[in-house]
């Protein structure tokens, strides 16, 4: 076995890492908890949820393939109902202490923490510096979205030890095996480290393709994103709490599902767009659109079939209809292979991709939803903000043909993007409001850490005094727009979507297929949570309240 003697600059740290050799044979990979903002009038302003880490459970299966031991720890399924109510915020899942307990149980030597989103990176380093405070020799390991956002930012808390960027399937293994002496630490991509006081970011002499605040995408081939995803192992489900996602009241990242025994899976990774407000490109890579192979998907559909009784399968790919015909052959084996299940696509669909015949295919392959990415209702945004160039013209159709075919349709929707108007943010509202959509979401821009977005809101100094990189609020305006103020454009994203609900009541235009149904839009916002009577939900203003 050749073993790599790392050259360090500070010969104390060489002795720490030498002590290392070998200590790496468990691991633990955490999801951390979840929490909901609580608005100023006292009611809720979004929805719980309760969904598979997909991210853990690809680095579980690779840890383990590589003949590590693994356990994992989802404090957000397994105390899904374990409320904790401040002023702000409610928080659930298991505490830190409950966490702690199990950390001292399994007595794993390194620690993998996922933070996804970047509203939950507060938390999530609270959790981290209990676990160094309690556990001071514990490697910790932070990946996911916001680590891949903020990597430098991050590693200058002392109690991180490494952060891995982008899809870290083989590269969490090579730390791994970096730290036990098997491996050169030095060559592992997308990897930030100390020596000594220095953060040493692995891929500094490397060109990206786009360079931000602290952030860089780079393109596939230079970034640490596996390249074949035929070669990783099937995600390692049986190491996760299940049956705690398929009988929470508010399942998967969408919110609901039509099956509760569900899953959820990709059948490719990264997108070939790069738009103004999403991190995809910070996992997926500048570009780095890869596919699977359609034997390679219905595998893995039969395998959670037959192992787990799963009955419903979520695409999260992050552009799932870039390739058309993958696409409509996809469909074509799902129908001849699994006329039993139900398939959905919870992330926005790329609307120009989207033609008669793959609604069509989508029927018969027993797709009950679509959501649509419309994202603006003014062209101007469309063509300088957005990368997809969504056809406007297009939409109503492509709704109103969706719903012929039994497809329940939703769309994603954006308010307050730099320099938008008063005039414009109104007519995106009323434009969602005007589409026949079963639902939508109308969101406020927010200027996500490792987007461009982000930058362009620092550089001109568009962002409010009370925005934190680490304590995201998706709900609240963070970008100063001229003619409005904060609260009057989140009061444009409550009313409408206030004014939506009553619109649904009376049009009626759920499709047959579609999942259960909240039997009020109160009930719709507040499933899952404990104290319904007292929260109430940003659906209504304080005196509307039911």
């Amino acid at each position: 076995m050749q073993y790599y003697w790392i050259k360090l600059k500070k010969p104390f740290l060489f002795e720490r890492v030498f002590n290392r050799m070998h200590k790496v044979h468990r691991v633990m990979l955490i999801q951390p908890p979840g929490r909901c903002l609580i608005g100023k009038d006292g009611t809720i302003t979004e929805r719980k949820h309760c969904h598979p880490p997909l991210g853990l459970a690809y680095l579980a299966a690779a840890a383990r393939e590589a003949g590590y031991l693994v356990d994992v720890l989802d404090m957000l399924a397994e105390g899904y109902n374990k409320e904790r109510y401040t002023e702000q915020f409610v928080y659930y899942g298991l505490d830190v202490e409950e966490a702690l307990s199990r950390i001292k149980s399994a007595d794993p030597d390194l620690i993998g923490i996922s933070i996804l989103f970047s509203n939950l990176a507060a938390e999530s380093f609270r959790l981290v510096e209990a676990i160094k405070k309690r556990f001071p020799k514990k490697i910790i390991v932070l990946g996911g979205h916001h680590p891949s956002a903020m990597p430098t930012k991050v590693m200058k808390r002392p109690e991180v030890d490494f952060v891995l960027t982008g899809e870290a399937d083989e590269t969490f293994v090579e730390l791994c095996n970096a730290l036990n002496g098997t491996r050169d630490l030095f060559n592992i991509r997308g990897l930030f480290h100390r020596d000594g006081n220095e953060i040493i970011d692995n891929q500094a002499n490397v060109k990206p393709a786009v360079e931000g605040e602290d952030f860089k995408y780079y393109f596939r081939k230079d970034g640490p994103n596996p390249g074949s995803l035929a070669k990783l192992p099937l995600p390692a489900w049986d190491m996760f709490p299940m049956e705690a996602y398929w009988t929470s009241e508010v399942r998967a990242g969408g919110g609901d599902v039509q099956a509760a025994r569900h899953a959820v899976m990709v059948s490719t990774r990264g997108c070939p767009h790069v738009c103004f407000y999403c991190t995809s490109p910070l996992m997926g890579g500048f570009k780095g659109y890869r596919k699977r192979t359609n034997d390679d998907v219905v595998k893995e559909i039969r395998w959670l079939r037959d192992e787990f009784g799963v009955e419903e399968i979520q695409f999260l790919d992050d552009n799932f209809f870039v390739s058309g015909p993958r696409v409509k052959d996809l469909c074509r084996e799902l129908a001849a292979n699994f006329p039993d299940m139900v398939f959905s696509v919870p992330a926005g669909t790329e609307i120009n991709a989207l033609d008669k015949e793959m609604i069509d295919l989508l029927a018969e392959a027993n797709f009950y939803r679509l959501t649509l990415a419309i994202e603006s209702a003014n062209q101007d945004i469309q063509d300088e903000r957005i990368d997809k160039r969504v056809d406007l013209e297009r939409v109503p159709e492509i709704i109103e043909y969706a719903k012929s075919k039994n497809i329940e349709v939703r769309g994603f929707l954006m308010i307050g993007f730099p320099d938008e108007t008063k005039q414009s943010i109104l007519h995106t509202a009323d434009y969602a409001m005007s589409l026949e959509l079963d639902d939508f979401a109308l969101s406020v821009v927010t200027p996500l850490p490792g987007t461009p977005v982000y930058d362009e809101a620092i550089d001109r100094g568009l962002l409010s005094e009370s925005f934190d990189p680490d304590d995201i609020r998706y709900s609240v305006s963070s970008i100063r727009i001229e003619g409005m103020t904060q609260e009057e454009i989140e009061n444009v994203r409550r009313t409408t979507w206030r004014k939506h609900q009553e619109l649904k009541k009376k049009r009626q235009t759920k499709s047959e297929r579609a999942h259960k149904t909240f039997m009020s839009a109160a009930e719709y916002a507040t499933a899952g949570f404990s104290k319904k009577e007292q929260i109430g939900f940003s659906g209504f203003s304080s005196d509307e309240k039911p």
